[in-house]
């Protein structure tokens, strides 16, 4: 996924060991599956962080159209 996701860049060995030990977690399958469905809004968030997310919403909606830009190096 990190080619796939940034082909300009260039991870070393070391980089992806440091990140690799984020896998070794036992919630982290589910964890990453979860989020898909929230953040496609189809499934609800950890009550935990229901305060939060509502002072998010309460951000300055944007009045005019509005689109993004992404370079090139975005494999996707």
């Amino acid at each position: 996924m990190w080619k796939l996701l940034s082909p300009k860049r260039d991870f070393d060995d070391a980089t992806f060991d440091r990140t690799a030990a984020s896998f070794d977690n036992p919630d982290y399958v589910r964890i990453v599956i979860r989020n898909y469905p929230w953040r496609l809004r189809l499934a609800e968030g950890d009550p935990q962080y229901d305060g939060l997310e509502k002072r998010l919403a309460e951000g300055p909606v944007i009045p005019v159209p509005t689109i993004t830009l992404d370079d090139d190096s975005d494999g996707v």
